[in-house]
């Protein structure tokens, strides 16, 4: 289970990611909101795209800047995915239902006006989980330090990895290498 977050900024996280990783993703953030979402609020839970489960990630999704970044970096996810395969994700549909759920649940962070997908502030007050082999589960890092992690971790896969890494349309990024 992981969301990594390669950047600040959730679209160039998603853009960073391989061909591999864009694929499965956006259903693993889909996941882990159902599973906040049905922790927290409980209601329409027969409407949720995935069945809910316990994993130490859902926990920072208590905080709403972080739910407000994964929605973004699933956004920006569901964009590389259409954008390199030429079609939509089969779980995009069912991810808009869940966000409609969760603008509802914050409407105080979002104000009238809202854009669910436009990131505010999200470096300043967001808060990650990295479940680090061995060592278990490091809470609360801020934006910085969780990018600094999931990078080094992200190296490190894409070198083990048994298929090809491949960036369809796109290119590889400098720090990946």
């Amino acid at each position: 289970m992981q969301m990594f977050v390669l950047d600040e900024n959730p679209y160039f996280s998603a853009h960073y990611l391989a061909d591999v990783h864009v694929r499965v993703i956006c259903r693993e953030i889909s996941m882990c909101l159902s599973s906040w979402y049905y922790k927290n609020i409980g209601e329409h839970v027969e409407e949720l795209p995935y069945r809910p489960f316990n994993h130490p990630v859902v926990d920072q999704f208590d905080n709403p800047y972080t739910r407000k970044w994964a929605m973004a970096n699933a956004d920006g996810i569901f964009r590389q995915f259409t954008n390199r395969f030429d079609k939509e994700h089969a779980s995009e549909i069912k991810y808009d239902v869940l966000c409609d759920y969760i603008v509802k649940y914050d409407k105080e962070l979002y104000g009238t006006f809202y854009y669910k997908y436009v990131p505010f502030k999200i470096e300043k007050y967001a808060t990650f989980s990295f479940v680090e082999k061995d060592k278990g589960v490091i809470k609360n890092l801020s934006i910085h330090d969780a990018v600094e992690k999931y990078r080094e971790y992200y190296r490190n896969k894409l070198k083990t990895m048994k298929v090809a890494v491949k960036y369809t349309k796109t290119i590889r990024p400098e720090w990946s290498k």
